[in-house]
């Protein structure tokens, strides 16, 4: 009768022994469930922060450059440094009427610089086998002379709102007799002057 007893008491422990065995085992198990569910949100979590300032840096990397002329789709395109001519007038879609044998489709962009695409017959050579980024007329833009349209289309740096900028400084002062007298009017510092001195005139 007494080893019947303890047969059954050591098959209790026994029991119990291997119930706390389990229920260490899946507690363990849960403990490692929800430290990786916590790893994976602080992942998750530095992810979301880490993307805007990502975004912000790549922002920066990019130029631009805007191009207007004879094409579908003018305006400022940002393109990875290095890109060439030709990658952005792919993106700008050239008429049937753009001459681009002149225009250097293979050299590389500049930030900042305006790209004007001229229509057939519009460009006379004269021997040049390329046009400079910073004009692509065939001659100096007057700067008394020339539309705020004109200005803003040709030199670079220069947008609509400084063009027009320039033909109202002109028309309250007068004609420039120069074109350092350029730098008079508000928004074209030494930087801005220098980038376009050698595109314009004031004969």
């Amino acid at each position: 009768m007494g080893i019947n007893v303890d047969r059954r008491w050591l098959a209790a422990i026994a029991i119990i022994v291997l119930l706390a065995f389990a229920a260490g085992i899946k507690y363990q198990s849960y403990k490692d469930s929800k430290r990786q569910e916590e790893q994976i949100l602080i992942e998750e979590l530095d992810s979301k922060n880490t993307a805007p300032e990502n975004q912000a840096q790549e922002q920066e990397s990019l130029i631009q450059v805007y191009v207007c002329g004879e094409v579908e789709h003018p305006g400022i395109y940002q393109l990875e440094p290095g890109s060439r001519l030709h990658q952005v007038l792919e993106m700008a879609v050239a008429l049937e009427a753009a001459e681009l044998r002149y225009l250097g489709m293979a050299r590389e962009l500049i930030d900042g610089e305006t790209i004007v695409v001229p229509a057939v017959g519009d460009v006379e050579m004269a021997g040049v086998t390329a046009i400079s980024p910073m004009n692509t007329a065939s001659s100096k833009v007057n700067i008394n002379q020339a539309s705020a349209e004109e200005m803003a289309s040709k030199l670079s740096g220069i947008g609509p709102v400084l063009a027009q900028r320039i033909v109202d400084y002109r028309a309250a002062q007068g004609p420039f007799q120069n074109i350092e007298d350029l730098q008079q009017v508000s928004g074209i510092g030494d930087k801005k002057y220098n980038d376009i001195k050698d595109c314009i005139c004031v004969r």
